[in-house]
C-alpha cells in the first residue's frame, strides 16, 4: 500500500491511502469510505510526494547484502527459493554468499531493478510481491 499527497485546489491538501490499483483507476480509502478516481485525475492532483508501507526483513536492517549474516540471510535465502524462475535452492546458510548474490541479481534483472546484489528496500517490496507473503499487505486490482 502507499500513502500519496494530493493537491486539490480550493480543498484539504494531504495524504490519502490508495487500497486498489488497475489500468484505469486507483481506490482511495477515505475518512468516509472509498472513491475511485482515474488515473489522470489522479496524477493531475498528486503532487509527487509518497509514502510506501512495507514491511523490512524480521531481523536485521532493512539491507541484506555481501557482509549480511544471520536470520535476515537465511529469510531472504527462502524468499528466493519461492520464485520458480530463479531455480535457486535455499540452504540453510546465514552467510551471503557469492551463490546468494547471484540469485539477488537475477531477481532484480527480472523485475528491472538495479542488478547490484543488494537486497535493499526496492528488491524486498519486489520479492514480497513476487511470492504473495499474506502477512504483508500490498495493492490488488479492482474486483
Amino acid at each position: 500500500p502507499a500513502l500519496i499527497g494530493l493537491s486539490i485546489a480550493g480543498g484539504p491538501e494531504g495524504y490519502v491511502a490508495i487500497g486498489a490499483l488497475d489500468e484505469e483507476a486507483a481506490t482511495l480509502d477515505l475518512n468516509d469510505g472509498t472513491r475511485r478516481l482515474s488515473l489522470a485525475s489522479l496524477e493531475e492532483h498528486w503532487d509527487g510526494e509518497y509514502l510506501i508501507l512495507w514491511q523490512p526483513p524480521p531481523a536485521g536492517g532493512p539491507i541484506i547484502g555481501p557482509g549480511s549474516f544471520g536470520e535476515s540471510v537465511r529469510w531472504l535465502r527462502k524468499l528466493l527459493a519461492q520464485v520458480p524462475e530463479l531455480d535457486f535452492e535455499a540452504t540453510g546458510s546465514g552467510t551471503f554468499d557469492y551463490g546468494l548474490g547471484t540469485a539477488v541479481r537475477r531477481f532484480q534483472e527480472q523485475e528491472g531493478l538495479q542488478s547490484d546484489g543488494v537486497a535493499g528496500p526496492k528488491t524486498l517490496i519486489r520479492l514480497h510481491n513476487a511470492v504473495g507473503m499474506p502477512e504483508i499487505p500490498r495493492l490488488a486490482p479492482d474486483a
